[in-house]
């Protein structure tokens, strides 16, 4: 987490799931990340590599987070809003890279 009034990083608890690619939505004070991708390459292979549906929450206030219900459908490279009582995630890809 960024510090303005001090200009310095501080380390909090490590998003539960790895990954890049994914959404992220502010929602009553809660961080919300879904989808997205993982993984690592060995000579341009991808290893371990995958399309996520996990859905975590993050409360800034306790510093922990908090597991819900996947999307229905794995993606990565989403678009999420929080509009109203709802988060919607709309897009992305259900296949590794920029596909």
């Amino acid at each position: 987490v960024y510090l303005p009034e001090r200009d310095t990083w501080e380390l909090r608890s490590p998003l539960p799931t790895a990954r890049s690619g994914h959404g992220l939505v502010v929602y009553r004070d809660r961080f919300y990340a879904m989808g997205g991708e993982g993984g690592y390459l060995i000579g341009g292979v991808p290893h371990q590599a995958k399309v996520y549906g996990q859905m975590e929450s993050y409360d800034p206030a306790t510093d922990r987070w908090q597991r819900h219900a996947p999307m229905p459908t794995p993606r990565h490279a989403v678009g999420a809003t929080a509009i109203g009582n709802w988060i919607y995630v709309a897009g992305g890809g259900a296949v590794l890279g920029g596909s």
